[in-house]
């Protein structure tokens, strides 16, 4: 996904045939989290096993996940899971877990994948930052 700021960069660079480059905020395109609870339903119906995502947590804010975890939850309860389970189908309040249709990892201490084939790519700054006032 990218925002309208990188529409024409992204698809000059991104390589079609192993890439889909999904243009946030337009019509027809679903939200990521939308996306990926669709996605673990389908997932689940065909292989009865939970999808596994990724997040890299220096990438993805807190809200975010949050609102990954919401979606993941909806996604599930619409499948008939109970509804005091959490997103990835946790017990919340005694309720027995019926369905996991999502595996969530933060993917810590892993290398990430983009960073790791990422050529050229400039090395991070190493000049101390300065504190603007308020005014």
């Amino acid at each position: 996904w990218t925002d309208s700021r990188y529409f024409n960069e992204a698809s000059l660079r991104l390589d079609s045939q192993h890439w889909n480059l999904m243009k946030q905020g337009q019509p027809k395109v679903p939200t990521i989290d939308t996306f990926l609870s669709d996605l673990a339903r389908s997932h689940y119906k065909e292989k009865s096993k939970p999808l596994k995502v990724g997040i890299d947590a220096y990438v993805h804010s807190a809200s975010f996940v949050q609102n990954l975890y919401e979606a993941f939850y909806y996604a599930a309860k619409d499948m008939g899971r109970g509804a005091n389970e959490d997103a990835t189908g946790n017990a919340v309040n005694g309720d027995h877990a019926s369905r996991v249709i999502v595996e969530i990892d933060t993917l810590d201490g892993k290398i990430n994948m983009v960073d790791s084939i990422w050529e050229g790519r400039p090395a991070l700054p190493k000049n101390l930052f300065r504190v603007q006032p308020m005014e």
